[in-house]
Formats: C-alpha cells, structure tokens, sequence
C-alpha cells in the first residue's frame, strides 16, 4: 500500500469535499428534470385541448378516405414524437440516476443501485476508528434504525441474499471477515453472534445478514482516501455526461413541442373559422410543421452551442452520435409526414 504525506492526505480530503459539493450542485440540476420542468406543465394543455379539437375535424370533415389517412400520418406524428423525447427524457432520467455496477463490487452481479452511494470512512485515516465505527454499527439501535425488521422487510433482504448468493454483501462485511476483524464472535453453544461493544452485545446472525445486504444494496464500500478520490473523479465524470444529455435532450424536446403546441392551435383556429377548407389548412399547416420541426430540433447542437466553436472541430463534433441521435429520428419521422401532408395536398388540389 502507497503511503502518503499528511500534505498529501489533507489535499485528498479537500479534493473530497469539492467533489461532494459539486456533485450536489449537478444533483440539483437534475432534480429540476423530475418536475419535467416546462414539459409536464404543457402536456395536459396540449392532450386536453388541442387533440380533441383535431380529431373531431377527421371525425365530422366530408374529406375523402384518402386525403383522412394521408392527412393522418403527420397528425400521429405531431403526437408521436413530443411523447417520445419524453419518453426519452425520462429514461435518460432513470439511467443518470440508477447504476448497475457499483465500484468494488463483483462486476457479474447486476442489483441496480441509487448513483449516489453510502460513504463508509476510509480505513487508511485511522484503523482504530474504522474498527470502533463498524463495532457501533451492529449495535441493535443502529442494526434497528437502518432495516425495522416486519416480515416484508425481512423477506426482501433475505430473497437479495439468497438470489445474489451474498455477493451483494461488501466483502469487508461478510460474517467471517467481521470475526476477523474482531468485531464479532460466535457464541458456543447458541446461535446468536457476539458483537464486541462495551458491553458486548448479542445478534440474531439473520438479522446482521440483513444489515450487511443493506449496506450492499446502498452501494457501501470501505475505500482508502485515494479509492475514495478515484471514485469522486470517477463520479463526476459520469454526472456531467449525464447531465448533457439530460439537458440537450430536455431542449430539443421542449423547442419540438413549442412549434408543435404553435402549430395544432394555430391549425385548430382557422379550421374552426374556415370549416370547409379544414383538410386544405390541415395539409399546409403540417407540411409547415414537417420542415420547421427538424429546424428547431437541430438548432441546440448544430447552432447554438457549435457555430461559434473552432471550425477545425465541426468534423468531430458533428459526428456525436449522442447529441445527435434523436434529431435524426425527429428528421426521419418529420420527412414521412412531410411527404404524407404534400401528398394529402396534392389530393386535396386535384379534387377542387
């Protein structure tokens, strides 16, 4: 093992607390994204208004079959794909959030965890405290206030123990590492296990199997300090990539259903004022939609944060297969609408 300085030490420690707080400024940044932000509040207005409205137009118009279905396929469009960036949005959410392997944990055990993890206290900074905080923790008020075992709470840890074999259980915590540790000792004769506090205390072994499972199920691992700051590093690497998706994606989305939202209202006034030309109205106004929607979706990646950047990098950055995954199904999708509404158009001319 690598020893350290104090210096050294003292600049992992400050390393610590800047990491904490900047994670917790990014931890608030994605909380604003729960409340789905703008997004959650225009949803009902948009699905409680504006598609009635159209809807009743392909329900009472004396339109042909044809021009209903051309016409249709850009209206189930113009639905299907605010639901998905929010579809999008809210998986991009679960993943920033929920991890699948936790660090120092057996890599072929997946038991997704809350990215935010249990901080155990680093064993390097002092192995007489690190042995008295773990000595404390299988205390029954401790073992109590983390699992109040009922039956169902029982139940669970016990299926997680059993269906993972114990390898959600950190390897420090294991019921043979803790005697070796000297932390806790079997009792001849009984089945209850001796945990060696002042004074000694005694413990169902089923119920510090919970406890450890819990700790397991909380991603809680005693690290060294420098563990602890390639975790923090490691950590903050994955928030910011998660966060960019998270608020790139949140833009186009929101930039999408504003020219959608403009659209279906604007649409649902003149086919209210011109009753007779509504497939007409319908058919312009969603090839307008077509062209200007992938417009709007591409403007944050390919305008907004890339026009000013050096002109060197627009090869690479324009190949960000992550930013710009979702206007290419918006540019697909904005295209068969496009060329269902000139279609419908079409029809609707030729008829008159």
């Amino acid at each position: 093992m690598t020893e350290f300085t104090e210096p050294e030490r003292n600049a992992m420690r400050a390393y610590l607390q800047r990491a904490e707080v900047r994670l917790s400024a990014m931890d608030r940044v994605a909380t604003a994204f729960i409340s789905g932000a703008g997004l959650l509040v225009l949803f009902p207005i948009f699905f409680s208004q504006a598609i009635p409205g159209l809807v009743g137009t392909f329900t009472l118009s004396s339109g042909s079959l044809a021009q209903t279905i051309l016409l249709f396929i850009p209206f189930s469009f113009s639905i299907g794909l605010p639901l998905y960036a929010l579809y999008c949005l809210l998986r991009d959410l679960t993943l920033f959030y929920f991890v699948g392997h936790s660090p120092g944990f057996p890599t072929d055990l997946f038991n997704p965890r809350f990215v935010f993890s249990g901080v155990a206290f680093s064993p390097d900074e002092s192995p007489k405290a690190r042995k008295e905080v773990t000595l404390r923790e299988y205390s029954s008020d401790m073992i109590q206030f983390v699992l109040p075992f009922g039956e169902p709470q029982a139940k669970y840890c016990d299926e997680v123990i059993g269906s993972t074999r114990e390898q959600i259980i950190p390897a420090e915590r294991m019921t043979e590492a803790l005697e070796l540790q000297g932390i806790i000792q079997p009792q001849p004769g009984s089945n209850d296990l001796l945990v060696k506090t002042d004074p000694p205390e005694k413990q169902n072994p089923s119920d510090v199997l919970r406890f450890n499972a819990a700790l397991g199920l909380a991603g809680f691992k005693e690290r060294d300090l420098v563990a602890e700051v390639a975790k923090s590093e490691a950590s903050l690497v994955r928030h910011s990539i998660g966060l960019r998706r998270l608020l790139l994606r949140y833009v186009k989305a929101l930039l999408m259903f504003i020219i959608t939202a403009l659209v279906t209202f604007l649409l649902i006034g003149l086919v209210k004022e011109f009753q007779h030309w509504s497939h007409l109205l319908m058919a312009v106004g969603y090839l307008v939609w077509a062209v200007v929607t992938p417009l709007a979706v591409r403007l944050p990646v390919r305008r907004w944060i890339y026009e000013t950047s050096d002109p060197r990098s627009r090869n690479v950055v324009g190949h960000d297969s992550q930013l710009v995954a979702f206007e290419n199904v918006v540019l697909v999708a904005c295209a068969v609408a496009g060329v269902s509404a000139a279609l419908g158009l079409t029809v609707i001319l030729l008829g008159h």
